[in-house]
């Protein structure tokens, strides 16, 4: 029973983390959740948190509430999900409710303006990190290279909308995968 309790606390404190430090929002917070789950706790290998994420970013939500019910639910089916979904969520909106409070009444502050301008700054490069890292991981062969490009050109020449890229390439997937 102790070995449960520990258990779960540690898979707790490993959605904590993330949810804590991963400023601006769930893509930032993506390296945080792959080194926790992947390197330090060994819950997943870096192609299943590929896998996760993929299956995480088709659905709609959050992407950190949705890679922290798929790990929870892996690591410790359902408690382990409401654990994990606990440890990404409560702390942050307790957080949040707190620093909301503050910010609303000093963001006219020069300092305060200039800490919101930095932090924007450090989460494109945790943004460029994270797409770097699943570029390396995702993209392996000839066809990941066309499908990376197709989606890339959907997207940003033919501006459509990301949700009509997922279905397609779902689609995609189940006709010639």
């Amino acid at each position: 029973m102790l070995e449960q309790i520990s258990f779960y606390w540690k898979l707790f404190i490993s959605f904590v983390k993330p949810g804590l430090l991963g400023f601006g929002g769930g893509p930032a917070s993506i390296p945080f959740i792959q080194k926790e789950v992947c390197d330090k706790n060994n819950w997943m290998t870096h192609e299943e948190f590929l896998g996760a994420l993929a299956l995480g970013n088709s659905l709609p939500g959050p992407i950190t509430t949705k890679l922290a019910a798929i790990v929870g639910y892996k690591v410790g089916g359902i408690v382990g999900m409401t654990v994990a979904i606990s440890g990404m969520v409560v702390p942050t909106a307790i957080l949040v409710v707190l620093l909301t409070n503050l910010y609303m009444k000093h963001k006219n502050i020069p300092k305060i303006e200039g800490i919101i301008h930095v932090l924007k700054i450090v989460v494109v490069v945790l943004l460029l990190q994270v797409t770097w890292e699943l570029g390396k991981n995702g993209i392996t062969d000839k066809l990941t290279i066309c499908i990376f490009i197709v989606a890339t050109i959907a997207i940003f020449v033919f501006k459509l909308h990301p949700l009509l890229i997922i279905v397609l390439a779902i689609v995609f997937a189940l006709i010639f995968l």
